[in-house]
């Protein structure tokens, strides 16, 4: 029987071994994740405290669900050794398995190798379920905490411990919130709304230093000292590659290189999700970006390849979509800042009324190349719900479409009810004329 195996259960191994399954049935497809949970949620320590999603429903994918595809899980063992001339796994019970195909979906870990005493007691992360768990445990004694990043998962976790009734200190290295997806200007109405909930926010301030002291914790940074209770860490997501660092397969920043179709220099070994970099609107830009859509997606399209060459991963447009401090935001491509290195391109702005019924605003950025149009990045905000705005936008950016192309296209409207897309519209309408002035 063939036997596939993919190492790591998380959202692009789960991924990879249910459509494996689906294309292979008469294979044998493996899993073997060194957790207790599968595709464990971060974002699920924040859902949970707000009562938003029960404790124990934490998984993306059912155990049960799983299992009842044909797929054999090997939950709580480590694969410690990878023997790739024989195709063969040791695990840390001593057990061996053989594959004919491997996938390696190991996933990603959170932890910071530049500050000083990161692995201090009282500074966890939450990217897994048993972080998680000891993280509610402290939080529930604690009332000073400094969350360190300032991406979706450190607002996230700052709104959550606000609600509790916490003093929340966010720090964030860069000059501004999120800064791979949004522009440092364009969140100033969120921004004002978190420092008006209570949020202690230190942007350009990297923590360099955390020390032990009888009050709790004290965090230094290069402009102050601050002590706390309990110290998050949502920053430094790195490639959980360490298991393959004998192998012939990783790139300098410790990712796994592969070509299109998700294959490593071992034709036998695929790699996917937080593992590998993926081509940002060009094959020449790879970029590290570990996001949940770009790992469901790799999973499914390592599972099609794994004997013939049949689809090749398009490139990337990096949508992402969060609701934060009761703002909704959206964003796609480049920022205005990244763009700005490659050509010369024009940055148009709109705001409006949600909607002819509410009057709440809607803000919207778009990035286009000046001389042609060329889509390269969109932003938006609003109180109301905008987070599907973009996704029209998806394909049209990877295909390198332009303003022109779009403006005149049909949209769904209906007054009173959908509107939204009447600002993608009038944003092009905008775009064709103020890149030619």
């Amino acid at each position: 029987m063939v036997q596939i195996v993919i190492i790591g259960g998380s959202f692009a191994g789960i991924a990879a071994a249910l459509k494996a399954k689906e294309l292979y049935p008469k294979a044998e497809v493996s899993v073997i994740e060194r957790q207790e949970k599968l595709a464990y949620m971060p974002n699920s320590f924040s859902w949970s405290l707000k009562h938003q999603m029960a404790s124990d429903n934490q998984e993306f994918f059912n155990k049960k669900v799983v299992e009842n595809s044909g797929i054999k899980l090997y939950l709580g063992q480590e694969v410690i050794d990878i023997d790739a001339s024989r195709q063969r796994l040791l695990l840390d019970n001593g057990y061996c398995l053989v594959y004919d195909r491997l996938i390696l979906a190991m996933g990603s870990r959170q932890m910071s190798d530049y500050i000083k005493g990161s692995h201090l007691p009282g500074v966890l992360s939450c990217k897994t379920y048993q972080e998680s768990q000891e993280a509610k445990t402290l939080l529930a004694k604690a009332e000073r905490i400094a969350v360190i990043g300032a991406g979706q998962i450190g607002i996230e976790t700052s709104e959550t411990c606000l609600k509790l009734g916490k003093k929340v200190y966010l720090f964030e290295a860069q000059e501004s919130l999120d800064f791979n997806f949004f522009d440092a200007d364009f969140l100033s109405p969120m921004l004002n709304d978190m420092k008006k909930a209570g949020l202690n926010l230190f942007c350009q301030e990297r923590v360099h230093t955390i020390e032990q002291v009888d009050s709790g914790l004290r965090l230094v940074t290069d402009c102050q000292s601050v002590t706390v209770d309990l110290i998050l860490l949502c920053a430094g997501f790195r490639p959980n590659s360490a298991l393959v660092k004998q192998l012939p397969i990783l790139s300098p920043d410790q990712t796994i290189e592969v070509d299109t179709y998700l294959r490593t220099a071992i034709p036998e070994i695929f790699a996917v999700g937080d593992l590998i970099r993926v081509p940002l609107l060009s094959e020449n830009n790879l970029v590290y970006r570990p996001l949940i859509n770009t790992a469901l997606k790799t999973g499914s399209l390592a599972a099609y390849n794994l004997w013939e060459s049949t689809y090749s991963l398009p490139l990337s447009t990096q949508l992402v979509a969060h609701k934060q401090y009761s703002w909704y935001r959206t964003a796609l491509g480049l920022t205005a800042e990244e763009a700005i290195f490659e050509q010369d391109i024009a940055c148009i702005d709109y705001q409006a009324s949600f909607s002819s019924h509410v009057t709440d605003q809607i803000f919207i950025r778009l990035v286009v190349a000046k001389e042609t149009g060329r889509l390269l990045g969109a932003q938006a905000l609003s109180k109301q719900n905008c987070l599907t705005l973009f996704q029209p936008l998806v394909l049209a950016m990877a295909e390198q479409k332009t303003d022109e192309d779009l403006v005149f296209q049909d949209f769904l409207f209906s007054l009173g009810q959908t509107e939204l897309f009447y600002h993608l519209h009038q944003i092009m309408l905008k775009s064709l004329v103020e890149r030619r002035s």
